[in-house]
C-alpha cells in the first residue's frame, strides 16, 4: 500500500477504536487527546515502513531507514506482529516514563498494525510471524499502487467520513 493508503486505513481502525472505546466509557477526555491518538495512529500507520528508504517516512531519516534496509530488508520484521509487539512494549513504556496518556501507546501500536493488516490486502503479503520467512496474505488481494488500491482509498475514505459524522450525531465528538 502506498503511504497516504495506510494513513486513510489506520484513520478507519483510530475511528473505530474511539468508538468501540466509547461503548467500554473508556472516553477520551476532550478533542485534543482525540486528535493527538489519531496523529500517533497516522505515524504508527507508516511506521513499519521504515524499513524502506524510498518511502515516506524512509525519506525523512534516511541513515536509519538504509541501516534498517541493509539489516533486515524491506517487510520483513518490521511487518510482522513481533514487531507490533516491540512497538506497543516501547510505546506503553515510553508513556508510563513520560507520564503521557496510555491511550496514545495505543494509538500508535493500533496504527502499525493498521499497516499490516493494509498490507495483509496486497499481493506481497506480510511475515506475519517473523522471523518465520512465510508471507500470509489474504484470499483477495491487489497490486500496490495499482486501480484497486485507488478504488480501496476512496471507500476508506467515504468509510471515515461516515465514522466522523456517526461521531458527531452520537456525541462522542464535537465538532
Amino acid at each position: 500500500m502506498l503511504a497516504r493508503t495506510h494513513q486513510m486505513f489506520g484513520g478507519t481502525f483510530g475511528l473505530i477504536a474511539i468508538l468501540i472505546c466509547n461503548l467500554f466509557r473508556i472516553i477520551p477526555k476532550n478533542i485534543l487527546e482525540i486528535l493527538i491518538f489519531m496523529i500517533f495512529i497516522l505515524i504508527g500507520s507508516i511506521l513499519p515502513d521504515l524499513d524502506h528508504p524510498k518511502s515516506k517516512l524512509g525519506r525523512k531519516v534516511p541513515i536509519f531507514s538504509h541501516l534498517m534496509y541493509w539489516i533486515f530488508g524491506h517487510r520483513k520484521v518490521t511487518h510482522s506482529l513481533l514487531f507490533v509487539g516491540i512497538v506497543g512494549v516501547g510505546s506503553f513504556l515510553g508513556a508510563f516514563i513520560l507520564k503521557w496518556s496510555f491511550f496514545y501507546a495505543f494509538g500508535l501500536t493500533l496504527g502499525v498494525f493498521s499497516h499490516l493488516m493494509g498490507d495483509f490486502l496486497t499481493n506481497s503479503g506480510i511475515p506475519l510471524l517473523y522471523p518465520l520467512e512465510k508471507h500470509y496474505k489474504c484470499p483477495f488481494t491487489f497490486q500496490t499502487s495499482g486501480f484497486i488500491e485507488k478504488i480501496v482509498g476512496l471507500v476508506i475514505t467515504l468509510l471515515n467520513l461516515g465514522l466522523l459524522l456517526l461521531m458527531s450525531k452520537t456525541g462522542i465528538v464535537h465538532f
